[in-house]
């Protein structure tokens, strides 16, 4: 009987040994991806903030807005990030950036539009980012409907805008941002 017990604490032994080195594998590997991952990130941060600043260098060499382009599509959040990035990596960056941000986006970049923007409903960001993609990306630029979508665009964004003096439901603007979104997937034609 004591023979089988030893027995048994033996494979018990080995198993938690073989558990042990595993788990370590383990750990190495997450450790490993996680620093896989902090690189993709940050080359991510570049890119939006290399678009950002296309942005700045087109409009400050005074080119029309028509002549002004986006490639990767619009995303207001991800920008904060990158500007944020910048911020703490990059001033003269930054700087150049943030006036990229300022007309892609029609928004200044500081705390309080921050925090309205990343407070605000994803309907108000998706909206933002549609108007943005409008305005900058070539697919729009020489559509017949993007002028109307814009201008759908500019009122959700003024209702909310306003929305400390005039109320304007959740509910409504999710109706409002439907119509918007089925337009523009479909190229403003239903």
């Amino acid at each position: 009987m004591q023979s089988q017990i030893n027995n048994i604490n033996d494979r018990l032994e080995i198993l938690q040994e073989r558990l042990e080195k595993r788990l370590e594998k383990i750990d190495q590997d997450v450790k490993a991806r996680d620093v896989q991952l902090d690189g993709h990130d940050t080359h991510l941060l570049y890119l939006r903030a290399g678009e950002l600043e296309t942005v700045w260098d087109k409009i400050t060499g005074q080119n029309p807005l028509e002549d002004i382009y986006i490639l990767h599509g619009a995303d207001v959040a991800l920008d904060m990030l990158a500007l944020n990035f910048l911020y703490g990596t990059d001033q003269q960056r930054y700087e150049a950036a943030k006036v990229g941000f300022e007309n892609l986006y029609e928004f200044s970049f500081n705390d309080e539009n921050e925090q309205k923007i990343t407070t605000a409903p994803a309907e108000i960001r998706k909206t933002i980012d549609k108007r943005a993609n409008l305005k900058f990306l070539r697919a729009w630029k020489w559509s017949s409907e993007t002028e109307y979508l814009v201008d759908l665009c500019e009122g959700i964004l003024g209702k909310w805008k306003n929305k400390l003096n005039w109320y304007y439901p959740n509910a409504q603007l999710r109706q409002d941002y439907e119509e918007l979104e089925a337009l523009y997937i479909n190229k403003g034609v239903l």
